[in-house]
């Protein structure tokens, strides 16, 4: 009795194992392997994409319209449609962002961003610099007379 699992875990792991079946598998392989393993659900998908070329047509002259404004519909269809448009809108959005980040990366790359990249080249100032010292430096050993021993204890 140990090795039983519970039954939501099974249909849990089912639904992901259909949703990667999914993702992973092209449309035609996807629906070859549905018409085998579930054909109610095969059906209802054949259905829908048979419903879906008949309908074609006035369902592009109604999106038109909605888009103008000129629509007479006014139900749910009105609410789905503009929450359409939100995430068309949305994805538009990020979607340019996206090629802008890209095209800013690529100037980027173009760039030199090299810290020590003129290293070998000689530069010359470019104005002479004046001593705050005066006109003449003198350089002289006179810190060597203070050493560590003038810091030692006498006992």
């Amino acid at each position: 009795m140990d090795n039983v699992e519970p039954i939501e875990d099974t249909l849990e792991m089912d639904h992901i194992d259909k949703f990667t079946l999914e993702c992973l598998m092209n449309k035609s392989q996807y629906s070859k392997y549905l018409s085998k393993t579930d054909p109610k659900k095969y059906n209802q998908r054949t259905e829908y994409y048979i419903k879906l070329d008949k309908y074609r047509e006035p369902i592009m002259k109604r999106i038109d319209e909605m888009i103008d404004g000129n629509s007479e519909i006014k139900n749910e269809i009105t609410e789905r449609f503009h929450d359409l448009m939100h995430s068309f809108i949305t994805y538009f959005d990020n979607k340019e962002l996206e090629e802008n980040a890209d095209n800013n990366y690529n100037k980027k790359e173009d760039d030199e961003d090299v810290l020590f990249g003129n290293m070998d080249e000689e530069r010359e100032p470019k104005q002479k610099t004046q001593s705050y010292w005066g006109k003449k430096v003198n350089k002289s050993n006179e810190l060597l007379m203070f050493s560590t021993n003038m810091y030692k204890r006498k006992n």
